[in-house]
């Protein structure tokens, strides 16, 4: 028999009880909120070891959530899209290669971990949202679960103390760089809390032109904007800023490809005149004191120069420069390294299929003339994904992010599904949601 030993605390136990109860009984709409919970207050420290199987209470989670798939007859994956491909893709690679590499059961286990991450809670979030309607409750019931996470982050402000020390995986005591508490919550860096926080404020900004939306939209941006600055990090905040940035270019949202190559001449020019590769521009973003934006400058530059080293399967950090990379914050340099060149292709081409998903929806939406407030939550799934492909720049989801993240691609998913069935069938085919919608309002709102 299997050795098996847990660190879960009487506290958790029953979390987990009450949260995998609530995820087989609640209503599909309201399924969601078990998962958020676990990944707002509940710490990577808590976990149960089973036969040499690490599972957070996050994983164990998404293992019932499978299960009340099956029971339910929930289950939405077939035909596969784009996104949903490039999912497993991605997946496959990264077991794949990061195997090869280091050719031990321990690596494969690791990556297969991570695996089961992707795949399974991106395809539980699939399963479960499937129009524009149910995004916009997601998005009015994270508002309601991050309020008390926002406290907690005020309440460690100014004590010094993180109450969720008591789960594991968390210091007790509030770390201080350079005057600045960085507080953390639940998350195991304050980076990773900030983050998380930042990258909902799109959802939260969509909520404003939704009837009875505009009161949970301002808490929702409060509770963000709190959890952003006590974090006490540089990233969290260029994570916000470009989430404000992006949903402030809803004007242009169909001359983004424009914006796009101005951007690249723009720092083409930049180049012309810098004495730094243009990568070292991240150098010059920090915002509080102790940031360490020059690192993640450098990390990059170090990544470009040794391409020939990494290319193939990855590397160990075993070259004689790697020992200059002590922390790996950047999301595209860790699949590199993990993965090789093949595994950075497939994850830089399922962003860009998000991308287009999330573009060839609006235009889809203006073809059927669904209301405004419907394309505005679609734009901030964009926007949020913009913010998240900024802010791997300096930082790789490690953590609970791992659910926000997963659950973003899934929402774009299911928005860009009936693109994707156009696109394939060459039939002028759109949601039925939208032209329900759209026939009972014929008259398009005013931006």
């Amino acid at each position: 028999m299997a050795e098996s030993t847990t660190g879960l605390n009487s506290t958790a136990v029953a979390f987990v009880v009450c949260m995998s109860l609530l995820m087989l009984v609640l209503p599909r709409r309201y399924s969601l909120v078990p998962m958020f919970a676990a990944a707002c207050y509940m710490t990577m420290g808590q976990v149960v070891v089973l036969a040499g199987l690490n599972f957070s209470i996050i994983r164990i989670l998404t293992m019932v959530g499978w299960i009340r798939l099956s029971i339910r007859g929930e289950w939405r994956i077939f035909p596969l899209n784009v996104i949903d491909r490039s999912i497993l893709y991605w997946s496959v690679s990264s077991v794949a290669v990061y195997s090869i590499l280091w050719g031990t059961s321990a690596a494969f286990i690791y990556k297969c971990g991570n695996a089961y991450d992707a795949i399974g809670l991106y395809f539980f979030f699939r399963s479960l949202i499937r129009n524009v309607d149910e995004i916009i409750s997601a998005f009015k019931l994270f508002v309601w679960l991050i309020i008390p996470l926002a406290g907690f982050m005020l309440v460690e402000k100014h004590t010094g103390r993180n109450v969720f020390g008591v789960f594991g995986g968390v210091p007790d005591f509030t770390l201080v760089r350079e005057g600045v508490l960085r507080c953390q919550g639940p998350f195991p860096h304050s980076i990773l809390a900030g983050t998380f926080a930042a990258a909902l404020l799109p959802f939260f900004l969509a909520l404003w032109w939704h009837k009875n939306g505009r009161l949970v939209c301002i808490i929702g941006v409060i509770c963000s904007t709190i959890i952003t600055l006590t974090s006490g990090s540089s990233g969290p905040v260029m994570t916000y800023a470009c989430a404000v940035l992006g949903f402030g270019l809803w004007r242009f949202r169909f001359e983004m490809r424009h914006l796009r190559w101005g951007i690249v001449v723009a720092l083409l020019c930049a180049q012309l005149v810098m004495k730094n590769p243009v990568w070292f521009i991240i150098a010059h973003l920090g915002v509080f004191s102790g940031s360490t934006s020059y690192y993640r400058a450098f990390l990059i530059d170090q990544t470009i120069r040794h391409f020939d080293e990494w290319w193939l399967i990855g590397t160990k950090y075993e070259e004689p420069w790697a020992p200059l990379l002590t922390d790996i914050t950047n999301m595209y340099v860790r699949v590199a390294f993990d993965g090789g060149l093949l595994t950075l292709i497939l994850f830089i081409v399922l962003l860009k299929h998000s991308f287009a998903a999330v573009g060839g929806s609006l235009r889809r939406m203006k073809r059927v003339a669904a209301p405004i407030r419907d394309q505005r939550c679609v734009w901030s799934l964009g926007t949020a994904l913009f913010a998240h492909t900024m802010t791997f720049l300096a930082v790789w989801y490690w953590d609970q992010n791992v659910v926000n993240w997963y659950m973003l691609l899934a929402m774009i998913a299911a928005v860009g599904t009936p693109m994707f069935a156009a696109a394939k069938n060459k039939l002028n085919v759109f949601d039925n949601s939208f032209q329900l919608e759209s026939a009972a309002k014929p008259q398009l709102a005013s931006s």
